[in-house]
């Protein structure tokens, strides 16, 4: 007899697309050596495969499969809404379930953080297939058959009431929209959909009407400038950065680049849209003369810069970088005139290094030195052989002199 892989169906499926999967499974290839690991028998490739249907899939009733989006003019915030009070449709719900896993796709690991904990956990693209799964035909059929099970009547799937079907499909659909009752979990989808989202117009297209001097991007660039110091004024009590600039200089503690990343990122979203370069560029506009360094590439630690500058701290909005650079400066020539002896070009290298380090990050502690710029140097043994135990009250000193 020549060699032959037998397809056994011992129980029916609802979907017609998962049936013509399951049947294609018997159409595929395989070698001798394939076959033999599932057929002792074979002695040879497959030519031909057997599928006995012990419990009737082929004539049962099949379901289409069909795309997803069933309301693509219905915005996200409104299917977030709608779901959430009770709107729960299998249009709406898939709908809302292909926004999702596309969303998933398009967001930075921080974003899909802020989502995940917000949710209580479970990740954004987990939150749509959950909404697909829970409109699973063959998952309804087990849930009502468990349903009926547990109430002591016995059914089979042929016997199911269409009552009974939609009871377990509205089970199943509210326990996976249950988190969408949480109005901050549907504000954090909605806000990073905002922030990834992107309008092209092809059809009604710009035209230069005027070309100089405009005042209302002045009377903008002021709004912004505003919205920013009222924010910081609103916040300073909630937001680590802010009580950092608001404390005396001789109570600070030390400013980390979690910070920083935590302000930026609440400034940031929508609505208030403050990225560094927004913040910069509006301060350029209106206070042209104060402020230096528009020509170069913006970095987030710029953002302590604007802070400084927006509380009256500094008199110049300058790059936070050229600050550093001017602290230390200042700095290295004071320590060098209280130790009588100036630091070695070696150890000065590595005072340069850990400056570097503190004006992309903040602030610098041990676990630094792992990182690439140090690390390649030496790293942590190499600087500790240098300065001794002097190194932890180097850096402790460096970070409350270049930053503070």
């Amino acid at each position: 007899m020549k060699p032959l892989e037998v397809l056994l169906f011992m129980r029916d499926v609802r979907s017609k697309g998962y049936y013509e999967q399951m049947k294609g499974r018997g159409v595929r290839s395989l070698d001798g050596d394939s076959l033999r690991r599932v057929s002792n028998s074979a002695d040879g490739a497959k030519t031909r495969f057997v599928l006995i249907d012990a419990v009737g899939v082929e004539k049962s009733l099949k379901t289409e499969s069909r795309p997803l989006e069933k309301k693509p003019g219905v915005a996200l915030q409104d299917l977030l809404q709608g779901v959430a009070m009770g709107s729960r449709d299998d249009d709406t719900v898939l709908s809302l379930a292909n926004r999702l896993v596309r969303l998933a796709k398009q967001l930075d690991d921080k974003t899909q953080a802020r989502i995940e904990k917000a949710s209580g956990g479970i990740p954004l693209a987990e939150l749509g297939k959950g909404l697909i799964a829970a409109l699973n035909p063959d998952a309804i059929v087990q849930t009502a058959l468990a349903t009926a099970q547990a109430k002591g009547i016995t059914r089979s799937e042929d016997t199911l009431l269409p009552e009974e079907l939609e009871a377990a499909r509205l089970m199943r659909v509210a326990a996976a929209c249950a988190p969408f009752d949480k109005p901050e979990l549907r504000d954090e989808i909605e806000s990073a959909r905002r922030e990834r989202e992107q309008l092209i117009d092809h059809i009604n297209l710009d035209q230069v009407t005027f070309a100089g001097f405009s005042e209302q991007a002045e009377a903008q660039a002021k709004a912004v400038i505003q919205s920013f110091a009222d924010y910081l004024k609103q916040h300073r009590d909630e937001i680590a950065a802010l009580d950092f600039f608001y404390q005396q200089p001789w109570q600070r503690r030390a400013l980390t680049f979690d910070m920083i990343e935590d302000l930026h990122e609440r400034l940031s979203k929508p609505p208030l849209m403050l990225t560094t370069e927004r913040l910069w560029s509006a301060y350029a506009r209106v206070q042209a003369s104060q402020v230096k360094g528009t020509d170069r590439k913006r970095q987030l630690t710029d953002l302590v810069s604007l802070v400084r500058f927006a509380l009256g701290l500094e008199g110049e909005l300058k790059p936070f970088a050229d600050e550093v650079d001017k602290r230390f400066q200042a700095w290295i020539f004071r320590h060098n005139a209280q130790r009588g002896t100036a630091f070695t070009p070696e150890q000065t290298e590595w005072l340069r290094l850990i400056k570097d380090h503190i004006a992309s990050s903040c602030s610098i502690s041990r676990d630094d030195f792992d990182y690439a710029d140090l690390a390649g140097k030496g790293g942590l043994q190499k600087a500790w052989g240098l300065f001794g135990k002097e190194l932890d009250a180097l850096m402790d000193e460096m970070n409350e002199e270049l930053v503070a």
